[in-house]
């Protein structure tokens, strides 16, 4: 290329770059860039207010320090096929849900969206790598959690109704077919219940 379009490329770059951080920056959802290795070499400065960490001790370690152990073993081959370019960011959910562990202790529940780093891309962390985008679900995900396990439990308590009307039932259907007079009284001793055998032997009607 001649120098003057080289100089244009280079300048559309640093303007692209330089929009791109501004926005990472600004933004409320905690964005991070890995080198080729999976090591965290930046993080947005919307670090603290999404996980409570400093930028000195996020930066530097892996995903895998900050995720759920039940996450990171799922995602740990995946991890590995991303960053070796045997799959791309299209070959898995995006965005997925994960849990990373927060300053405080407690694993929040973030909507994560990956891109990998083109090779091409000179932004001073080294080739290759990726760029993932978290944000804060965890009390959209609790409460959807907590809906689920109420409406479970109302429909234990249905079933649990029902069984008891159909075994009400039966057992009605086999006093109306016994023989022998039988009754269902309250605890206070009134009758609830007679069937035909014992309203016939009183001579009284069932009801």
């Amino acid at each position: 290329l001649p120098q003057s379009a080289a100089d244009a490329l280079r300048e559309e770059l640093r303007v692209a770059q330089t929009r791109l951080r501004i926005m990472a920056e600004n933004t409320t959802d905690l964005v991070y860039r890995t080198d080729a290795d999976g090591i965290i070499r930046w993080a947005s400065d919307s670090l603290p207010a999404v996980l409570g960490w400093r930028h000195e001790e996020f930066v530097g370690k892996t995903a895998f320090d900050f995720a759920h152990p039940h996450h990171a073993e799922e995602n740990r081959e995946l991890r590995r096929q991303l960053y070796a370019g045997e799959i791309t960011p299209d070959d898995i959910p995006n965005p997925a849900l994960t849990r990373f562990r927060s300053k405080t202790g407690d694993y929040l529940w973030l909507s994560a969206a990956t891109v990998t780093v083109p090779p091409d891309l000179d932004d001073g962390f080294g080739s290759g790598g990726i760029i993932v985008s978290l944000r804060d679900v965890d009390a959209l995900v609790r409460a959807r959690e907590e809906s689920e396990a109420a409406r479970q439990e109302a429909e234990a308590a249905r079933q649990e109704a029902e069984a008891s009307r159909q075994l009400a039932e039966s057992q009605r259907l086999s006093m109306d077919a016994a023989a022998i007079g039988m009754a269902i009284a309250s605890a206070r001793g009134a009758l609830e219940y007679v069937n035909p055998a014992m309203a016939h032997m009183l001579d009284y009607s069932p009801k």
